[in-house]
């Protein structure tokens, strides 16, 4: 009926029509019929299936067609906007990405995006009697000059909105009605449109889970594409530690700092890791108060004689002031000394002239 009203066709022409139309929605390769018959011309008839499968939305010219229609018949309905044009995009949705790592290559604060929800903006307590409780996700991510991070923030109330202090106020957990909400409103399109207007991305990291993690799925396809998109994943340690991992490969605009991954590994002595050419040891409790860490070199000598950008010496005998932040503080020695440069014999350097 299709075919006769839109294009008159008679009904021998209609029906090939038709077949068309559902072989291209279906997800089927193209495959015209090829009548037998002395008052009907075949070409007629083929060219009503080619019209046919045109108008379901295949393509027979491109060579990806029958596997990208398959693909996205396979894929379930959600019913909303933001579903469609995300299976018409063919991009990963959010819940499949993989977990940071520090093999990735480090990147500017202002070039970085953060997704936070709203458990993210509040303190955890350390145990379940202790009355000491850890640092958010949102104070990590502030912490130590990161103020030009990119911090998108997911809330039941107001949907997609920046990050701020005044979030924390907000409590209200997000229930799968409200996420249904959330998911069928065209408004949250706009709002990530006009929130990441104007700012370009080369990595980003999705820290959600639950109904949170289902409404940003929904809008993966509002996300920009970048060279490194993870997501954090399992218990809410392992989530904490790859926040972490994603945020000690960030750096300040104008400073180097070492990519690549860190190998760990324990020694008689204490903790060590390896970066490149770079091998930090735990030396033990300060003489005062504290602790120290050496950087040396693979051949056993101290790393001495490096400079950063800003033309800074780098002390190769580092001291800690907690040994809980042990790993931290070696991963951050290590960074810096790999993005360092060697200028031994060049005291001049540091003069400023």
């Amino acid at each position: 009926m299709r075919g006769a009203d839109l294009h008159g066709l008679d009904w021998d022409s209609a029906v090939n029509f038709a077949q068309g139309w559902y072989a291209a929605h279906a997800g089927w390769p193209h495959r015209a019929p090829l009548p037998n018959r002395a008052d009907k011309p075949a070409p007629s008839l083929v060219e009503a299936y080619d019209r046919g499968f045109a108008d379901g939305g295949g393509d027979p010219s491109d060579l990806f067609d029958a596997a990208r229609r398959a693909n996205r018949v396979a894929e379930p309905a959600t019913g909303t906007a933001a579903g469609v044009a995300h299976r018409q995009s063919g991009r990963l949705p959010i819940s499949q990405w993989a977990a940071p790592s520090d093999q990735a290559p480090p990147v500017s604060w202002p070039r970085r995006l953060l997704v936070l929800s709203t458990p993210d903006m509040h303190r955890t307590p350390l145990t379940e009697r202790s009355k000491r409780s850890a640092p958010s996700a949102f104070e990590l991510a502030r912490a130590g000059g990161r103020e030009d991070l990119t911090i998108l923030l997911l809330s039941a109330r107001a949907g997609f909105t920046l990050a701020g202090v005044e979030a924390e106020a907000d409590s209200a957990c997000l229930t799968p009605a409200r996420a249904d909400e959330l998911i069928s409103d065209p408004s949250q399109c706009d709002a990530i449109t006009a929130l990441l207007a104007g700012r370009q991305f080369d990595d980003i990291l999705v820290s959600a889970h639950g109904d949170y993690l289902r409404v940003i799925d929904a809008f993966s396809v509002m996300f920009p594409l970048c060279r490194t998109m993870a997501r954090t994943r399992n218990s809410p340690l392992q989530q904490r530690a790859h926040l972490r991992t994603w945020l000690d490969r960030g750096r300040a605009p104008g400073t180097n700092i070492g990519a690549g991954h860190i190998r760990w590994s324990k020694v008689a002595q204490g903790l060590s890791a390896k970066l490149g050419e770079f091998v930090v040891r735990y030396a033990g409790p300060a003489s005062q108060r504290g602790h120290l860490i050496h950087m040396m070199l693979t051949d056993g000598s101290l790393a001495t004689g490096y400079v950063t950008a800003a033309r800074e010496p780098l002390a190769p005998d580092i001291w800690i002031s907690s040994k809980a932040r042990l790993r931290e503080e070696m991963t951050l020695a290590l960074r810096r000394f790999g993005g360092a440069t060697r200028l031994a014999g060049n005291a001049d350097l540091f003069s400023g002239t």
